[in-house]
């Protein structure tokens, strides 16, 4: 462990009178000699104590600079954690969600999902995205980008859905079978991806909650387990 440079500051100090006492003493110095001792000791001393003390204060600085890092750290994997919470309820308890995940192959997901603008959602991940590599777990902050990215995946393939759905609706199916029948395709597409986006960030959600609970001090002993691939 490193010594307090203000503590071996003083220690010098000490020892420098001791030294000077003891050989003031052994030589017999006169009164002249001794004030020019203990003037050149008092300015050593004085030089001494002062960088220590200097020392001393950029060790706090630093100290404490540290401490508010680790701190807003804290908060901003609280934040996060909070907003996948809540993400992870709305996705649980959805209709849209659960009529999603019972889709067999070659059917269409024939629901108009409610328009969001990606931009307008996980508010709060906008809000700390340029302060996540405060984040120092690698792991971590990129377990946190790939989940939301996911999620906004989710809802651009929902989005690119309801365009599908909305031209599908403008065709004639006996007028412009062919037209139809692509359409009808391009929409069997799309519920897989929807259906495989929703999967993943179920499970990546899932994932990182545990990570996050370990990252803000707050875990309940739940495994992470292993990422979503």
């Amino acid at each position: 462990m490193a010594l307090d440079p203000l503590i071996v500051a003083s220690a010098s100090t000490g020892i420098m009178i001791i030294v000077l006492v003891t050989w003031g003493n052994k030589v017999h110095l006169n009164s002249s000699e001794w004030a020019g001792w203990v003037q050149a000791v008092g300015s050593i001393s004085a030089i001494l104590i002062t960088l220590g003390l200097t020392n001393y204060q950029i060790k706090q600085q630093q100290k404490g600079e540290s401490e508010r890092a680790q701190e807003e750290t804290r908060r901003i994997c609280l934040a996060v954690r909070d907003e996948l919470r809540i993400l992870q309820k709305i996705i649980a308890t959805s209709s849209n969600v659960a009529a999603l995940l019972r889709l067999q192959p070659g059917e269409i997901f024939n629901i108009a999902v409610p328009t969001v603008v990606p931009n307008e959602r996980f508010s709060i991940y906008r809000a700390v995205l340029g302060r996540l590599t405060m984040i120092e777990d690698d792991q971590l902050r990129q377990d946190i980008i790939w989940t939301y990215e996911t999620a906004i995946g989710q809802i651009h393939a929902g989005l690119q859905n309801n365009r599908l759905l909305f031209e599908l609706r403008e065709l004639d199916p006996g007028r412009q079978a062919d037209l139809y029948e692509f359409q009808l395709d391009q929409l069997r597409a799309s519920a897989t991806n929807m259906q495989q986006l929703c999967k993943q960030t179920i499970q990546r959600v899932s994932a990182l909650l545990p990570d996050l609970d370990r990252a803000t001090g707050r875990s309940q002993g739940l495994d992470s387990g292993n990422r979503g691939e």
